[in-house]
């Protein structure tokens, strides 16, 4: 099975996911009272993760609440050596959050395909 990449960039660079959580309606989340949201770069799914974040240890912000939109924040260190050698790695990421009921919801899964560069060593 293909795992075709949601977000593509290099090692080591400052990468910004925006992710948009939506209800099952298809309408957008309000995330106003939201404190807890979590992030996860994995090998595969259910690998244990090599890059996590979550919204208060930082990595991730909320600018908007109302528009259902986080910003999971990726910076150099993050990626910088996840990639070796010269072929792209394809890697897993998923983030979920925990509702205003206190239940936790998987709101985003997808991968991300890492490229290697010569210019960041």
């Amino acid at each position: 099975m293909a795992n075709t990449p949601t977000v593509i960039a290099y090692a080591g660079d400052a990468i910004k996911v925006s992710i948009t959580v939506l209800q099952t309606s298809g309408a957008v989340l309000d995330l106003t009272g939201i404190t807890v949201i979590e992030y996860a770069l994995a090998t595969a799914p259910g690998a244990a993760p090599l890059v996590t974040k979550t919204l208060a240890g930082g990595g991730i912000s909320v600018s908007a609440p109302t528009t259902g939109v986080f910003v999971v924040s990726l910076v150099e260190a993050d990626t910088s050596t996840l990639v070796t050698g010269n072929s792209p790695v394809v890697f897993y990421q998923e983030a979920l959050l925990v509702d205003t009921s206190g239940d936790p919801v998987t709101v985003y899964s997808g991968y991300i395909l890492l490229y290697p560069t010569s210019l960041k060593a």
